[in-house]
């Protein structure tokens, strides 16, 4: 079950148009139309696009949307190269794969931005006020569901602040 082209669109105008120099990362396992929909408005206004994987199978199935994925190691110290920091991070994930979650969270902050955005896409099941106690104890604030957005899916955004957390 993929995410439909009408709700990306939706989603899509968080992202500001034409605004200079915006880097997005995007951690994957499901959402083909998310990631072709994201490196389509990448190409477009000349953001970077970093698109990561779980698992090599699900960067085997991107290939036939013309889509490179690279491998994301969860254990790895850092996530991002050349200490590049992003703007925005969209996660569609299944978080229950993760098994240190808040350490998880935590990586996920230093690559950030100050002000960045994190976009997470979920199963319809997340307890979301665990999900979002996780995220305010990984030093995440604004945290709110997007509603009404998408219709097998839950959306959690969270923002990164200045001088919040370590």
């Amino acid at each position: 079950m993929d995410i439909k082209k009408s709700e990306i669109v939706d989603l899509l105008q968080i992202i500001p148009n034409d605004f200079p120099s915006i880097n997005i990362y995007h951690i994957s396992s499901f959402a083909f139309e998310l990631s072709f929909a994201l490196k389509e408005l990448s190409s477009k206004n000349s953001y970077e696009y970093d698109l990561r994987c779980l698992d090599e199978s699900f960067i085997d199935d991107l290939k036939s949307y013309d889509l490179n994925a690279t491998l994301l190691d969860i254990n790895k110290h850092r996530y991002n190269e050349h200490a590049k920091l992003y703007d925005f991070l969209f996660l569609s994930i299944d978080l229950d794969e993760i098994d240190k979650k808040m350490i998880f969270f935590k990586k996920i902050y230093a690559i950030m931005k100050n002000g960045a955005k994190l976009i997470i896409i979920s199963k319809k099941d997340t307890d979301e006020p665990e999900l979002s106690q996780l995220l305010e104890d990984s030093n995440f604030v604004a945290i709110n569901p997007i509603v009404d957005t998408f219709k097998n899916f839950d959306i959690l955004s969270a923002q990164k602040m200045h001088g919040w957390g370590s």
